[in-house]
């Protein structure tokens, strides 16, 4: 098991609990209040509102991602270069031959109000909306977006290359275009550990895996849980050595995800039922136990 593979199982707290704490309550204020017209395809001003839509064009087409993200928070003085970027057809058309554009747009926060005298088709609407701005935000959170505006590279699988440092003090978008242009070497080199893993077969593609996992840093690894999860299926009888390490990367993950959804019991029994595996060594049990124990613990170790 690599070095950085038994920093990921150590690193319970770190990743699981800080940061999700940290993500809560913009998690929640997202949800409770926010409203965006999304639908597939892109909108009028040629940006993708759904993810899953643009992950499929962008595989269709051979081309990686560019995530923005605006909200009611975006820091002050971004106003202008959010409002030329997102838009204006000026960065589209400057980055179209090698990005898809999606962009998340948290900024409207009245409209998701269900009011008690909301006609029942307005009702509909709004929780149509809603549900929407929540799928949104679970991508948005995936990332570990935590400020606005921000810009960040996938590959067309949705997998984390990194952010665009974009300079929204200005309103050029040859400027943003250029700054994508600067990531150049880096989406190329996770394409090629995402090829790596696509060519590969057996352990080469389990170690292709733990290579494109153990490179992205601990946050944004939430999109790579379908890979996780195939380690222990690809390798059966545990040749890499990485199988149980990758079932309690398995479990943390899906906890995580349990954790926003449903709660600290919820969580804690994923860690639980994840620990009754046979192919888990020792040490790596104990650490399942101790995160169900500490999830409990968050919650008084009562039952939602």
């Amino acid at each position: 098991m690599t070095g950085q593979m038994k920093t990921s199982c150590a690193g319970i707290s770190r990743l699981f609990f800080g940061a999700f704490m940290k993500k809560l309550p913009f998690f929640i204020g997202l949800c409770s209040f926010l409203a965006v017209a999304c639908t597939a395809g892109k909108n009028e001003f040629g940006w993708y509102t759904d993810f899953e839509t643009a992950k499929k064009a962008a595989q269709s087409q051979k081309k990686n991602i560019v995530l923005f993200v605006s909200s009611f928070q975006d820091f002050e003085g971004s106003s202008s270069a959010v409002q030329m970027l997102t838009h204006s057809p000026a960065f589209t058309d400057a980055v179209k031959n090698s990005y898809v554009c999606v962009h998340f747009d948290f900024a409207k926060a009245d409209n998701s109000i269900e009011e008690n005298d909301s006609t029942a088709k307005e009702k509909k609407r709004i929780r149509a909306r809603q549900a929407d701005i929540k799928a949104q935000f679970a991508v948005a959170d995936s990332y570990a977006v935590q400020y606005t505006p921000t810009a960040l590279i996938t590959t067309a699988e949705g997998y984390y290359v990194g952010r665009a440092d974009f300079n929204y003090g200005r309103a050029d978008a040859e400027e943003y275009a250029t700054t994508l242009e600067a990531q150049k070497e880096a989406v190329r080199m996770v394409n090629e550990q995402v090829q790596a893993i696509q060519r590969a077969s057996g352990v080469k593609k389990v170690q292709a895996i733990d290579a494109l996992y153990t490179s992205t840093p601990q946050n944004v690894r939430s999109p790579l849980t379908s890979l996780v999860h195939a380690v222990p299926r690809i390798d059966k009888k545990n040749e890499s050595g990485l199988v149980s390490a990758y079932l309690c990367e398995a479990a943390y993950l899906d906890a995580y995800e349990r954790l926003k959804t449903s709660g600290c019991t919820e969580a804690a029994d994923i860690y639980e039922k994840a620990a009754a595996d046979e192919r888990l060594l020792p040490a790596d049990r104990q650490r399942l136990y101790y995160a169900a124990a500490h999830t409990l613990a968050m919650n008084g170790g009562n039952s939602e």
